[in-house]
């Protein structure tokens, strides 16, 4: 405690620290609820911020992310955008957490997001309320992790993840008769998580990403297991702080490098131009393929830039099938990828920069007698009459 601070001092100032937020990064969000504030001392349960750079840069960014807390930014790397402390997780505060995520972002009601999850306690209800009109997807890892509780082995796990891989509704039936035939009982327990969630086949192609586990969540994790057992501000400091170096060596290596599109897909072509002679082409026309690839055939249109594969249309990178065209008809490969991968895009997401806050010292006090705004009334469902928030959003552009 005397290297971090000592804790009911922290929670004290937490108002103060709030308004900091604001003043020295105007655009930003920073939301305080307390219980008993009609009976003083408050007690501090909740504390949100989003600060105007992370705001900002997320919508720049290709609206179409695998969001939890963190979204997918142009180079396939994380990219933080909010963070909450809350007293407990349930219901009350994951609608708490996700009205004010989409105050700061927009997408009302969720339309044109993506979102990523592993249907946590509450979390369900909260999103059927808050954002009804997101792209929904469970985290496959998760729900593997409570099948093979039931149906352990080899042969149960290759199935399963091949229903989840699957990108066209043949490979996802085929797959699902593949655990039938080694249980029925499985058969039914996959069957009933509904494909949209969690199977590539079913996803909508806006998103630019066949993401389907939540892997940038589990490296946040790991981020943050250097501030977990702080103080409450010395927490929201941390974060802070790392995400202004982050954004700061973000931006300052992007505008190095001289390619239009990130590394991300250097990589991938790597792979796929390693690949492409297993490739037998038979042109239609100088747009229309049929490819043969280890037993299979496809059809690829470089003008609509899709292929029956569906890999084109979910990730917005070219498939195999479709590179092995594209270097047929020598022609550029980085011209067929989505635009959410290119340089200004990712310079886009990280052009703001999260100012500089002095010590806590030169904290302004903040007036916890501010009146209710409107934008924070009382959401629908909150347990408590006696719980009340602050809004400290003052210079809000």
């Amino acid at each position: 405690m005397i290297i971090w601070g000592n804790s009911d001092e922290q929670y004290s100032r937490v108002w103060d620290y709030a308004k900091t937020i604001i003043k020295y990064n105007p655009g930003s969000s920073s939301y305080v609820m307390v219980d008993r504030v009609d009976r003083p001392p408050p007690v501090f349960q909740r504390m949100y911020t989003c600060l105007a750079a992370c705001k900002e840069g997320f919508k720049r960014m290709y609206p179409g992310m695998c969001l939890a807390v963190v979204a997918m930014d142009g180079n396939n790397n994380l990219f933080p955008v909010a963070w909450a402390v809350v007293e407990v997780e349930n219901a009350d505060s994951w609608k708490w957490f996700l009205d004010l995520l989409v105050k700061d972002i927009g997408f009302d009601e969720g339309e044109g997001l993506t979102m990523m999850y592993d249907r946590q306690k509450g979390l369900i209800d909260a999103m059927n309320v808050i954002v009804p009109k997101a792209e929904i997807r469970y985290c496959v890892w998760h729900i593997w992790a409570n099948f093979k509780l039931q149906f352990g082995g080899q042969a149960f796990k290759d199935s399963f993840w091949q229903v989840a891989w699957a990108t066209t509704e043949v490979e996802y039936l085929a797959a699902l008769e593949g655990i039938k035939f080694l249980s029925q009982p499985a058969y039914e327990y996959v069957k009933a998580i509904p494909p949209k969630h969690w199977s590539r086949h079913a996803f909508r192609t806006t998103c630019k990403s066949s993401m389907i586990t939540n892997n940038l969540c589990e490296s946040f994790n790991v981020v943050l297991k250097d501030a977990r057992d702080k103080p409450i501000l010395t927490q929201m400091e941390w974060m802070r702080r790392y995400i202004m170096k982050r954004h700061y060596k973000k931006r300052e290596g992007a505008s190095k490098y001289e390619k239009p599109f990130m590394p991300y897909i250097d990589k991938c072509f790597k792979r796929l131009i390693a690949e492409r002679r297993y490739c037998k082409i038979y042109p239609s026309i100088n747009t229309n393929f049929e490819v043969d690839y280890k037993g299979g055939s496809f059809t690829v249109n470089l003008i609509n830039q899709v292929c029956n594969c569906k890999h084109w249309e979910l990730s917005g990178i070219p498939c195999v099938h479709a590179m092995a065209c594209i270097l047929e008809q020598r022609h550029i490969p980085e011209d067929y990828v989505d635009q959410a991968y290119s340089k200004d895009k990712y310079l886009l997401a990280y052009t703001l920069a999260i100012d500089p806050m002095p010590g806590v010292a030169h904290w302004e006090k903040a007036d916890q007698e501010e009146p209710l705004p409107p934008l924070m009334r009382r959401m629908p469902g909150r347990p408590s009459k006696k719980k009340g928030e602050k809004n400290l959003v003052k210079g809000h552009k």
